[in-house]
């Protein structure tokens, strides 16, 4: 094991630190001491004993005491030279990943809410009983007679066939063609034994419906309430205008109402706007049953 006195050709004397480490912490380096605190050099000094004077009569040789002066041993001096590279810290760079929220797509949806039935001292609740079909249905004013070469025929409203009534006319109408009524239009039917009719004047004949509808003013249209199926009202809108599923909203009162169905019954209300559903409705500022 030798002694580090240099470092890089740097004296001890001139190092105060390596890698913020005090060089008085470093002890060895490479199994070899390093920097250590100088030992002081002993020097011998020669130490004479003085010769003692013979006393007269004295015949003693005296006998010199012999010092020995220990010899120093040499201590090796190792120049350090190693090169200490160090070792580059990596520098970490955070990024940032930015995740877009995705926005969730509403789906209206149309609720029903059926009209609570309160709960007597019975312990059976009554169930309400719903009306799933709107429709209006006519019924035949009887006669007590019809006049020689009347004819009757069934009918339907062109734009909601399900509803149908008995036309009374002198005319003959092949199966196919088209009256209007009221303003409205009717496909014509089968005929059908009289007496009882629900209309026996026309504004007109057509060749078909679409015709008829061509020169057809307005459509009467049978609407729920939203948030209240058992409420409605009809509401008239252009011919081909409105479609069932639409929602107009009423031209007086803002409430949001579901069209349902063409109908042959007189219309009752206005409205102001049509939306997708009873949601965009209201969001307009619309309002629920």
């Amino acid at each position: 094991m030798g002694v580090i006195i240099k470092l890089n050709d740097v004296a001890c004397a001139s190092i105060s630190k390596i890698d913020d480490i005090a060089k008085a912490s470093i002890k060895f380096w490479d199994d070899n001491q390093f920097c250590p605190t100088p030992t002081p050099t002993l020097t011998a000094t020669r130490t004479l004993t003085p010769t003692p004077t013979p006393t007269a009569g004295s015949t003693a040789t005296p006998t010199p005491t012999r010092t020995l002066t220990p010899t120093p041993t040499n201590t090796p001096t190792l120049t350090a030279t190693r090169t200490l590279t160090p070792t580059p810290t990596p520098t970490l760079t955070s990024t940032l990943t930015l995740t877009p929220t995705q926005t969730p797509t509403l789906t209206a949806t149309r609720t029903l809410t059926p009209t609570q039935t309160p709960t007597l001292t019975s312990t059976n609740t009554p169930t309400p009983t719903q009306t799933p079909t709107l429709t209006s249905t006519n019924t035949p004013t009887p006669t007590a007679s019809s006049a020689a070469g009347d004819n009757y025929y069934t009918i339907s409203l062109c734009c909601n066939p399900a509803i149908e009534a008995i036309l009374k006319t002198p005319n003959s109408f092949a199966f196919g063609e088209s009256v209007m009524i009221g303003g409205l239009c009717y496909e014509v039917k089968d005929p059908v034994q009289g007496p009882s009719f629900n209309y026996d004047t026309i504004d007109g004949s057509h060749t078909n419906c679409a015709e008829c509808q061509a020169v057809q003013d307005f459509e009467n249209w049978l609407a729920t309430c939203c948030g209240d199926p058992f409420t409605t009202r009809i509401y008239r809108g252009a011919t081909g205008v409105l479609t069932p599923g639409q929602v107009v909203r009423d031209l007086n009162d803002d409430y949001c109402y579901l069209i349902e169905s063409c109908t042959d019954q007189s219309y009752t209300h206005d409205y102001s706007a049509t939306y997708g559903v009873c949601l965009d409705c209201t969001r307009a500022g619309g309002l629920e049953c």
